[in-house]
């Protein structure tokens, strides 16, 4: 006796729907796949830790895991944070699904501090741990090892420093980025790139709620002058470029 039976694997029909959806998962899809909850979150998961689903040459072009991990976030499937903690620290930092796995764990909020912070204690590139200290000082949650964190990835790098820790929005960083700016000596060839540390160093303390000491006010002053003037002297030549620019900005200047 025959069986007319058909068998579909389920985890393939979701490779191709996230497949089809290209670059931009659409709203249709995303609801679709999100209804069938905790029932689709192994799949999810499965597809996520998937590396050759990454590549570009792959199915929807490398895009199926960044839906994928989006979809978990939606579906707040906390099973999922460890796998992406995993999946993050082998992604390269040009990688679409870097900047899509830092963004969707940080929306896990408080749940995601105690894993981001055990795998900060066994990390081995400077890469994943900048990646989780952006996860840390973004997430919303307060906790007595994460400004430790920031400080450390503030002696290595002022200027990615001076960013999470004006994200994670602590006052109690403000010594910090202030011993950090009073070592730092103004580059007077200037330039918009030139200083940048100053710069950054600056707008946290300001964003913090700090001050400047007199000396420090100088040096910020000067900085702040040198970029001033770097774009007075640059916008003749970027209006001129304006109308071959303009399709690929946005309302605001930037890259589309």
């Amino acid at each position: 006796m025959t069986s007319n039976c058909n068998t579909t694997d389920p985890r393939a029909d979701l490779i191709e729907q996230l497949a089809r959806a290209g670059e931009q998962l659409p709203d249709a899809v995303r609801v679709y796949i999100r209804m069938q909850g905790a029932a689709v979150v192994p799949d999810l998961i499965a597809i996520l830790e998937d590396e050759d689903l990454a590549h570009s040459e792959a199915p929807g072009e490398g895009y199926v895991p960044v839906h994928a991990a989006t979809i978990l976030r939606d579906l707040k499937a906390v099973e999922a944070i460890e796998p992406m903690l995993r999946v993050l620290e082998q992604c390269d930092v040009e990688d679409v699904l870097y900047s899509t796995l830092v963004f969707r764990l940080k929306d896990f909020g408080e749940l995601v501090v105690e894993p981001a912070l055990k795998a900060y204690e066994c990390a081995h590139s400077d890469d994943y741990r900048t990646a989780l200290a952006e996860i840390l000082a973004g997430a919303g949650a307060r906790h007595e090892k994460i400004l430790p964190v920031l400080v450390k990835t503030l002696k290595k790098n002022p200027v990615v420093g001076a960013g999470v820790m004006a994200d994670y929005g602590d006052p109690a960083a403000l010594p910090y980025l202030s011993a950090a700016l009073d070592k730092l000596k103004v580059d007077n060839r200037g330039g918009w790139l030139a200083n940048a540390e100053i710069f950054e160093l600056a707008e946290a303390i300001e964003e913090l709620g700090g001050t400047f000491t007199p000396s420090q006010a100088r040096k910020v002053q000067a900085v702040r002058a040198q970029r001033e003037a770097s774009t007075r002297a640059h916008k003749p030549k970027r209006d001129l470029m304006l109308p071959f620019l303009s399709p690929r900005l946005d309302d605001k200047g930037w890259p589309r």
